[in-house]
């Protein structure tokens, strides 16, 4: 999921920790806290990992949630456990409030039947300081795709690890809700069982609401 942040203290949650140190203790948590263990689960997963800010500190308590019906809260070290979860690609969000600042943040997950995917990290940056996406995915003779994967993930290795996943409805639309401002994505569209295709790159600066239409060859 891209590279750890080194070294997290004084956060938004006011913490002081070595986050690669905390990646351990995630997936110690991920092994007492996901029931009856990785043979309890036969299509289904779970997934571990910390919320963190942008300068790389751990947020403690933040709510992470998968749909209304996953929903955990990150411990005091920001480790979380989200478990029962489809085995599939699927995309995390995380939010928490300091004062009168809301945070939002997501990340992607690749969950496998009957075992736990850890370090699935999410960032969470002040909610006027993230940008918006939506649009169409299409074939090139313009018709409406569903069920299409729409990857995003930051152009330079280890700038950050706030990658999203959205998936296209009966429609062909996709949308993304909490992008980190003034980073720049690679943006691939993936069919089940296939390749992902490079679609380009994108940078969203704060508070924008960008809409675009996506072209699968």
């Amino acid at each position: 999921m891209g590279k750890t942040p080194s070294v997290g203290y004084n956060g938004i949650g006011g913490m002081k920790h070595r986050v690669s140190w905390l990646l351990a203790t995630a997936s110690l948590v991920a092994a007492g806290c996901a029931g009856g263990g990785p043979a309890a689960f036969s299509s289904r997963g779970d997934v571990s990992g910390i919320v963190f800010d942008s300068g790389g500190y751990v947020v403690p308590n933040a709510k992470v949630s998968f749909d209304a019906g996953h929903v955990a809260e990150a411990n005091k070290a920001g480790v979380y456990v989200l478990g029962d979860l489809p085995a599939d690609n699927v995309s995390i969000h995380a939010e928490a409030t300091l004062g009168s600042v809301r945070y939002i943040g997501q990340s992607v997950g690749s969950v496998l039947a009957g075992e736990r995917t850890k370090d699935v990290n999410i960032g969470i940056y002040p909610a006027d300081k993230v940008g918006s996406l939506e649009g169409l995915v299409t074939a090139s003779d313009g018709h409406p795709l569903s069920g299409i994967d729409v990857y995003l993930h930051p152009s330079v290795v280890g700038a950050s690890l706030t990658n999203a996943l959205a998936v296209t409805d009966s429609t062909g639309h996709y949308s993304f809700e909490a992008l980190q401002a003034n980073l720049l994505y690679s943006v691939e569209l993936q069919t089940p069982g296939s390749t992902p295709v490079d679609r380009g790159t994108l940078i969203l600066i704060s508070g924008e609401h960008r809409k675009t239409t996506l072209i699968l060859p």
